[in-house]
């Protein structure tokens, strides 16, 4: 799917299972992920100007 969408050029980020069980939540894991994502995608808006 991420694939896909991608190829559209829509940004996406996949969340992984173990992300998403709140018995095993790690905020940093989380916060590091979406860091991450939001950085690389700046990035890569600012390539394609």
């Amino acid at each position: 799917m991420a694939d896909l969408l991608k190829k559209d050029g829509i940004p996406c980020i996949v969340i992984e299972g173990d992300m998403a069980d709140d018995r095993e939540f790690a905020e940093g894991g989380w916060r590091t992920r979406v860091g991450a994502f939001l950085e690389g995608y700046s990035i890569d808006r600012r390539r394609k100007r």
